[in-house]
């Protein structure tokens, strides 16, 4: 999802997270319907207080990409947004947006990935980076320094393309 704004970030929370109610641990503000028998607590009957409360806790994750100039500059804002659990950083689009495209060694890059770590770590959400696969050293840092807890490794498009040229290998050495 594409966040800029605080609005945006509290439109997904509506989407993903239950209304709010007495004796929630964190007030989250959401309109997420409620169904029972779910699998979570293994189709039997739960009350309506418990779904809510441990399917907010664990059976929902909003995710808010940081892909944007205007996510940026709405970093803070945005991570105190109630119920978001993560901020995931778009490196392609984001450096394509800030003028820098794939120049991950560019001291604004960096700059934006400290931010973006200092933001979720003062609201206490999780960060993640996505879009770095041929930089492990990028991750690296940012595992150990900055606490990245979300590292997407690779597309999933180009995992099915290697097992495929690798199938596609293994059937033509078949032939004699």
């Amino acid at each position: 999802m594409l966040t800029i704004c605080t609005e945006e970030a509290q439109a997904a929370v509506s989407i993903c997270k239950f209304p709010p109610r007495l004796g929630a641990s964190k007030l989250v503000i959401g309109k997420r319907s409620l169904t029972a028998g779910v699998p979570h607590f293994g189709y039997k009957p739960t009350s309506p207080a418990e779904t809510m409360t441990q399917l907010d806790a664990s059976g929902s994750c909003v995710v808010l990409m940081i892909k944007t100039a205007d996510s940026i500059e709405n970093l803070d804002a945005i991570a105190t947004v109630p119920g978001v659990d993560m901020l995931l950083i778009g490196a392609n689009d984001l450096s394509l947006e800030l003028g820098i495209q794939e120049k991950w060694d560019d001291p604004l890059f960096k700059d934006t990935l400290n931010r973006v770590a200092e933001a979720c770590k003062n609201s206490g959400i999780v960060m993640g980076l996505a879009g770095l696969y041929t930089r492990p050293d990028i991750c690296e840092d940012a595992i150990n320094r900055l606490g990245i807890r979300y590292i997407l490794g690779n597309l999933d498009t180009a995992l099915i393309a290697a097992v495929a040229k690798t199938n596609v290998a293994a059937l033509r050495a078949l032939q004699r």
